[in-house]
């Protein structure tokens, strides 16, 4: 489906970089995955943390981009978890700015965008993001299940539930897996492997947003969401903005 479904052990990591690349190649340079990747698409990344308020602005605001009609289909659409580094030590294997339930809803987030189509992610995300108290429950897996059922995914038949609880979780409907905080393999490989790619680009801060460009020199344009503060946007940072970029560099390559 997406990018992280094709990552089957960490060994494969070491060559991603060079493949897939936030910065926009023109078609017949355009190294990626054919399966994932479509060259005439803008690539769109956002690099995030779960319990992080400046992620859940610039998310809050791509949920508006995404939901916009005919951007989906424009966009080479992905997400990448900042961490902080490897922690053998943590039952994640990865350390996080927010700590360890951090970690859980990185690893979370990815399984949710794995396995739902993109407009359920959002939904999901959205959900989330909702409560006044945030980050709250982030990183529980029953607000993750709880968001994502009220969002009309199937917990075990969407594969949302054995990513995140394992594969033998689905038997007791992952009773033993919650209370003991396991975490599945695919949830765990997921975070490790995302995390390699975030690290090869030397990433740091949250929430940035990454537009690959042909019309701009470097190869991509780029946003930070600081402090709360908006940050080398040049284009702007309302939905709308975004979107007009989007457009603009679709045209592009569509010549």
């Amino acid at each position: 489906m997406l990018l992280y479904g094709l990552l089957s052990s960490l060994s494969l990591v070491s060559a991603l970089p060079s493949l897939w690349d936030t910065v926009q190649k023109p078609f017949s340079n355009a190294l990626a995955n054919p399966i994932t990747h479509d060259p005439s698409r803008v690539n769109v990344t956002l690099y995030i943390m779960s319990r992080c308020s400046d992620s859940r602005i610039c998310e809050s605001v791509f949920e508006d981009v995404l939901r916009t009609k005919g951007i989906e289909d424009k966009i080479n659409f992905g997400i990448q978890m900042v961490t902080q580094g490897r922690n053998e030590s943590d039952p994640t294997g990865i350390s996080c700015k927010h700590n360890t339930i951090e970690c859980l809803g990185n690893a979370q987030h990815l399984c949710l965008f794995e396995h739902l189509p993109l407009q359920t992610f959002v939904a999901v995300l959205a959900c989330e993001n909702f409560e006044s108290s945030f980050p709250g429950d982030i990183g529980s897996v029953a607000y993750t299940r709880h968001c994502a059922e009220a969002s009309k995914v199937d917990w075990w038949q969407s594969g949302v539930g054995q990513c995140i609880q394992g594969k033998k979780a689905k038997k007791d409907d992952g009773k033993k897996a919650t209370k003991k905080g396991i975490l599945g393999k695919e949830a765990k490989e997921l975070l490790q492997s995302n995390a390699e790619i975030t690290w090869s680009r030397n990433i740091t801060r949250a929430c940035t947003i990454e537009i690959g460009s042909t019309l701009r020199t470097g190869g991509k344009r780029t946003c930070v969401v600081d402090d709360h503060i908006w940050t080398g946007c040049d284009d702007g940072h309302s939905a709308q903005d975004f979107v007009r970029v989007i457009e603009e560099e679709y045209k592009a390559l569509q010549k």
